[in-house]
């Protein structure tokens, strides 16, 4: 006897059958019950109803966790008693095999939770290898904190990158005002009658070591 009934898409099998005149997606009256029906008729044959289903399309740029306000159509957010959401963290980068996703638990109970995920499932290579499946579990709150760390990490390398950009250009423009480098050479006077012996090396060979 089977123990569970997975419903594999929900919107391919919910309705169909009804006609152009059956019921609606859309109508919370017309979803409750027929939810309802699916239920009891899988309970009373002592098997657990799973209901995979999906949500409604995001924003582009959007990786928050999914809540049960965000599943497509009527009756299904009402109806679950319990629940299991899968979103994405970051967009998928095809040819990874690499997913940064959220989990969002809970129950009617009160019971849940958010965690991520990084699931790596590898790629196929041409002799049908490469496939894995390794899953890196965190709380919410450590993901998110791992994120800042990185994105400052990140604004920090980046700001270094331009201070030695910075650096540079003051001294390609110095070694423009004075090209032989010489010591006590005046800035505002190039005109000076008695300039300073030159000295080795221009303030760009002094910058690089040399």
């Amino acid at each position: 006897m089977a123990k569970v009934v997975i419903v594999d898409p929900l919107y391919l099998t919910l309705l169909a059958g009804q006609g152009a005149q059956g019921l609606s997606a859309a109508n919370l009256y017309d979803m409750g019950p027929l939810l309802l029906q699916v239920a009891d008729t899988c309970l009373k044959a002592g098997a657990t109803p799973i209901l995979a289903h999906h949500a409604k399309k995001r924003p582009s740029g959007n990786y928050e966790p999914l809540d049960l306000d965000d599943l497509a159509f009527a009756g299904v957010a009402e109806f679950a008693r319990q629940w299991i959401l899968l979103a994405r963290r970051d967009a998928y980068q095809p040819g990874t095999g690499h997913h940064c996703l959220w989990l969002s638990a809970g129950g009617s109970i009160g019971h849940g939770g958010l965690w991520a995920l990084d699931l790596d499932e590898g790629q196929l290579e041409e002799n049908f290898e490469g496939r894995r499946w390794e899953v890196v579990v965190q709380t919410a709150s450590e993901s998110r904190e791992a994120a800042v760390e990185a994105g400052d990490n990140k604004k920090a390398e980046k700001q270094k990158q331009k201070d030695k950009a910075d650096d540079t250009a003051l001294l390609v423009a110095l070694d423009r005002l004075d090209p032989q480098g010489r010591k006590g050479a005046s800035i505002t006077d190039p005109a000076d009658p008695e300039p300073a012996p030159p000295t080795p090396g221009s303030m760009t060979d002094f910058a690089g070591g040399g």
